[in-house]
């Protein structure tokens, strides 16, 4: 395992920090959709993969605005619907859990080759979808043990919060991360330049539609499949970066859709 490189504090890194915030905030609102319990728990999560990527690339010094983001989502989007005390220990225990993901992914992928290889995609899908199912269960437990999901509703409550988070993060990972570094703009940059990227852009978009507004088949949930055509596409043409993009626009119409 590698180490990571150490961290050398910069006055900019601050306020790239506090643009995280931000950022996060907007993502936590966007994505706050058929909410369980007026709570943190809906089908798609894509702030925590924000973090991770943050946390990749300036380790332990994302902890505090992680959190304060965390607080300030309870606030500003669900108006503390657990109160103050719980919501900041709810905050602590899922910061845990995230920082512990994002730390072992610092760790893994130290030299930022992340999605490179079969075997590297294998080790980050791994850790991924086993702390979050972790740190999942920790969090529907404690909000069990405080009254705030019945105890008939548990296992609705984990199976969409876990498949929220790894939904969220699997997805809008990869796209985030190649935008948290320069050779990945410009690799992004040089895919969106290339006409076939609008070709199967517009594609996915004109799918969602199509699949959701009944025009191809009559059941939505029968012609998923026409989905796959746009990340086949964009996979054998431009690889990662094309994947990438398609699969975050699927993923936003869909639960637009929804």
């Amino acid at each position: 395992m590698a180490n990571p490189p150490p961290l050398r504090p910069h006055p900019s890194d601050w306020l790239y920090l506090v643009g995280f915030v931000v950022l996060y905030l907007l993502l936590d609102w966007v994505s706050y959709i058929e909410p369980l319990f007026q709570l943190n728990i809906t089908p798609w999560n894509p702030d925590p993969a924000l973090g991770l990527v943050v946390w990749m690339r300036y380790g332990r010094r994302t902890a505090l605005p992680w959190f304060a983001a965390l607080v300030l989502a309870e606030w500003w989007v669900r108006d503390l619907p657990t109160g103050l005390p719980l919501t900041l220990m709810l905050s602590a225990q899922l910061l845990l859990g995230y920082g512990l993901i994002g730390e072992a992914l610092r760790r893994r992928f130290a030299n930022a080759a992340v999605l490179d290889s079969r075997h590297r995609l294998a080790s980050w899908l791994a850790i991924v979808i086993s702390g979050l199912a972790l740190n999942g269960a920790c969090y529907i437990t404690l909000l069990w043990l405080a009254g705030f999901v019945p105890a008939g509703a548990l296992g609705v409550a984990l199976l969409r919060f876990v498949i929220g988070d790894i939904v969220g993060v699997v997805v809008s990972m990869p796209l985030i991360w190649m935008l948290a570094r320069r050779e990945g703009r410009r690799t992004l940059a040089a895919t969106l330049r290339n006409p076939e990227c609008a070709g199967y852009l517009l594609l996915s978009m004109a799918l969602v539609w199509g699949v959701f507004h009944g025009i191809i088949g009559s059941s939505e949930y029968k012609h998923f499949y026409f989905l796959f055509l746009p990340i086949v596409w964009a996979a054998t043409r431009h690889g990662l970066p094309g994947t990438g993009l398609v699969a975050f626009v699927l993923q936003f119409g869909i639960i637009l859709a929804v």
